[in-house]
């Protein structure tokens, strides 16, 4: 799921129930259903340790000038294309297991 299906559908139920503001859960694991606040969220470039080792290199005085072209152009590709993901961490949920009819809905049980 992308950053924008996921705020579509978010914005969907936002508007159905603009009246309250629901506590937003993650639904984990379908053979033993539990549930799980969200504690944060993190948008990271899953490129950039590649990023970082490559200047590292980059730095090296005795690297060969075709490989150092190469290493470059390796780089500027990662640096114009970078990989975001979002992460949601999860927090606690005092109760742990999710309920019935929440897995139902869910395809799980």
């Amino acid at each position: 799921m992308t950053l924008s299906e996921l705020i579509a559908q978010l914005q969907e139920i936002a508007d159905q129930h603009e009246d309250i503001d629901p506590e937003v859960k993650i639904a984990h694991q379908p053979n033993w259903p539990l549930e799980f606040s969200i504690s944060g969220v993190l948008a990271f470039n899953t490129k950039l340790e590649a990023i970082t080792e490559l200047k590292e290199i980059l730095e090296d005085p005795e690297l060969e000038a075709d490989e150092r072209e190469h290493l470059t152009s390796e780089l500027a590709a990662l640096e114009a294309e970078p990989e975001m993901m979002v992460f949601l961490s999860e927090g606690f949920s005092g109760n742990g297991y999710l309920t019935s009819g929440v897995s139902a809905e869910l395809g799980w049980k």
